[in-house]
């Protein structure tokens, strides 16, 4: 893989989580203010994500990052969007590993009211993560060199 292929892909991550910051840490006196600088910023964040060639995106690991970030991109306002949820399904269809999807999944989801859903959704984020750490766990005391 190309060096400019891995550097869109990692720029287009850094822009989603940059929207996150700005949503948990950007309280101006009238609230109208972050929604609008939110979707500004979240319709850049598209615009970057959209930039990546369709060939770029046709591995099924590349396609569920795209539907993953592209989700998480439209579901940083505070409203549920159906796109969002939509894409975000797309994203843990594909790769059900994705831990962060299924959590992001389940943030969109409990927005709409389904509480049960969204735990399931929250559980299943869990799982990964636990999975993810006992993998690693069993790969650092397994190193070659140490006691």
């Amino acid at each position: 893989m190309a060096a400019d292929e891995e550097d869109v892909w990692a720029k287009a991550t850094k822009v989603a989580d940059d929207l996150y910051e700005i949503r948990d840490t950007f309280f101006p006196q009238n609230p109208d203010d972050k929604t609008s600088k939110l979707q500004h910023e979240s319709d850049l964040a598209l615009n970057l994500l959209d930039s990546i060639p369709a060939e770029q995106r046709k591995l099924p690991a590349r396609r569920a990052a795209y539907e993953y970030l592209r989700g998480k991109i439209l579901d940083v306002v505070p409203d549920y969007r159906k796109e969002a949820e939509d894409h975000l399904s797309k994203a843990v269809k594909l790769n059900p590993s994705l831990g962060d999807a299924w959590l992001c999944l389940g943030n969109c989801i409990w927005k709409k009211g389904d509480l049960t859903s969204a735990k399931n959704c929250f559980n299943l984020a869990l799982s990964k993560v636990r999975i993810i750490r006992q993998k690693w766990l069993r790969k650092a005391f397994n190193m070659p060199g140490k006691p």
